[in-house]
């Protein structure tokens, strides 16, 4: 973790319509989103993404969760925690790249290689994707491959075809809500 000396992360868990979230958090900032069947599953992949640190359960992880929560459930809305990327300077590219994709709309992964300035680097892209700590609201579930078909996606596919469906649903009901 480069440039921050991170001693401890606040962790809380809650329940969404896609399962159980784990949130950890470290002086206001959104460090992970995990997504799972259960707490104890959750806490054995934060131990192993984070093994030098102590988990605590505080009241800003909760804090936090309530709006992770709320942008999980209404993709439209903007989280309102400062998200912590922790990769390389390429996979924060891509995470940066993805946070613009609009909701309802996919990009391949070579369209995401070509958007972070490496056209060559679509095994990459799929790298940072799988790699991404922060479910659903940094959107990885948006990248498919370039002949349209899914992909993997590191929480499973039926749950990339969930967020796909739901985007896909709210984009197209507000699309008639405007043109009548």
């Amino acid at each position: 973790m480069p440039g921050k000396y991170i001693p401890a992360l606040d962790i809380a868990f809650g329940l969404s319509s896609y399962g159980v979230v784990a949130v950890a958090v470290h002086d206001g900032e959104l460090f992970s989103v995990l997504l799972g069947d259960n707490r104890t599953e959750l806490l054995d992949e934060l131990l192993h993404l984070f093994p030098n640190i102590t988990l605590t359960s505080e009241k800003s992880a909760a804090h936090v969760l309530n709006d992770v929560l709320q942008s999980i459930e209404s993709p439209k809305r903007e989280l309102r925690t400062p998200i912590h990327m922790l990769g390389t300077e390429f996979q924060c590219r891509v995470w940066r790249y993805l946070l613009t994709i609009p909701v309802g709309e996919t990009r391949t992964y070579a369209e995401v290689a070509a958007g972070v300035g490496q056209p060559e680097a679509v095994r990459a892209v799929a790298n940072a994707c799988g790699t991404n700590k922060i479910a659903v609201l940094i959107p990885c579930h948006r990248v498919v491959r370039s002949d349209g078909s899914l992909g993997g996606y590191r929480w499973g596919t039926d749950l990339k075809t969930r967020l796909l469906a739901r985007e896909c649903e709210l984009t197209s009901s507000l699309i008639r809500q405007v043109c009548g």
